[in-house]
């Protein structure tokens, strides 16, 4: 049995989500592009079709892909400093990511940056929340998506930032 409230049944006065695909130019997109074709060779010389690779062969492919989001994620910093500044100036922010040097690239640039990843334990997790929640010097918060996709309230921030986009449409 799956029971589901949906927002209109719990927070009435809530506006309806608004979401803005931001494009940006890689600051690193000459190792991205070099990655991008190391990929595309490598798949060209094992010249297999789609149906018959195996499974070791697939979970190699994703991790090359692994490494282009790697790659991009880190040519989007500068981007995401001068958006993310601009927000924090007046309410709070959630971002959603990855990758742990991608958290640790965002702690670099801002000051109180709290996070919720697979390092944290519960209790850091909590006070984090917390803190969040009720001080307000901490102005972003970084979840990973594995650990911070559920279970948490942070109702504060009215914007939210997914730096790296999930492979899946439910997360």
């Amino acid at each position: 049995c799956f029971i589901r409230r949906e927002k209109f049944q719990v927070l009435k006065d809530l506006p309806d989500k608004l979401r803005q695909i931001i494009h940006v130019d890689l600051t690193n997109r000459d190792e991205y592009d070099h990655a991008f074709i190391s990929l595309q060779d490598y798949l060209a010389s094992k010249k297999v079709d789609p149906e018959s690779i195996s499974a070791s062969m697939r979970a190699e492919i994703l991790s090359q892909f692994r490494v282009l989001t790697q790659i991009s994620s880190v040519g989007k910093m500068e981007a995401f400093k001068a958006f993310a500044g601009q927000i924090i100036e007046h309410e709070k922010l959630v971002v959603f990511c990855w990758y742990k040097d991608t958290i640790r690239k965002i702690k670099e640039m801002f000051p109180n940056v709290l996070t919720i990843y697979g390092d944290n334990t519960q209790d850091e997790i909590d006070k984090a929340k917390k803190l969040f929640q009720t001080e307000d010097k901490y102005r972003i918060i970084v979840l990973s998506y594995k650990k911070g996709s559920t279970g948490h309230n942070l109702q504060v921030a009215s914007k939210m930032i997914k730096l790296e986009l999930s492979w899946t449409a439910a997360m």
